[in-house]
């Protein structure tokens, strides 16, 4: 999916789309606006959050395990942010080069914490997270040829190990 592609909002979507179309509808021409994937880091409480129920060996996923996540490394959005500064305006993707699937993201999850496996949180999924269980294989391509950016870590599979192997990180 590149930003070309037909968003449908709902749920926990709604805001970020109504922030996008106010922006885009007041600042036309002059705004940068970044669709983020999921962060992924040791400073987000909620990829801590993620670890320790996965020691419980409860997934973070909601929805099917071979849909796609799109996810983003904490210190690339950074990176990411700092180059959209040069970029023209416009709506630019910002996620991982290879997209995880759930099954990939709660495969690397389980291995950093000595669990085979891990089960599902919930199994029907709630109306407002009904976005998140979608299948999402964003590209981020046109930020990339626009600023020269990259991610550096695919954050849905190799984060977490770099999650775990720095604990003073995680509080």
């Amino acid at each position: 999916m590149d930003e070309g592609a037909p968003v449908t909002g709902g749920g926990t979507t709604t805001a970020a789309l109504a922030a996008e179309t106010n922006a885009t509808r007041f600042f036309t021409g002059d705004t940068v606006i970044l669709r983020f994937g999921m962060f992924i880091g040791p400073d987000s409480h909620l990829s801590r959050a993620d670890v320790e129920n996965a020691r419980k060996g409860v997934s973070p996923g909601v929805g099917r395990r071979d849909a796609y996540q799109p996810t983003l490394w904490l210190d690339d959005a950074g990176t990411a942010v700092a180059a959209a500064v040069i970029a023209p305006a416009g709506t630019y993707n910002v996620a991982d080069d290879d997209p995880p699937t759930r099954a990939e993201i709660d495969a690397a999850l389980a291995a950093v914490v000595g669990r085979t496996a891990l089960r599902p949180a919930v199994n029907e999924i709630p109306p407002e997270l009904e976005p998140l269980s979608r299948s999402q294989r964003v590209r981020s391509r046109k930020l990339q040829e626009a600023s020269g950016w990259t991610p550096r870590v695919r954050g849905g599979t190799d984060g977490w190990r770099l999650i775990t192997t720095a604990p003073d990180r995680i509080r």
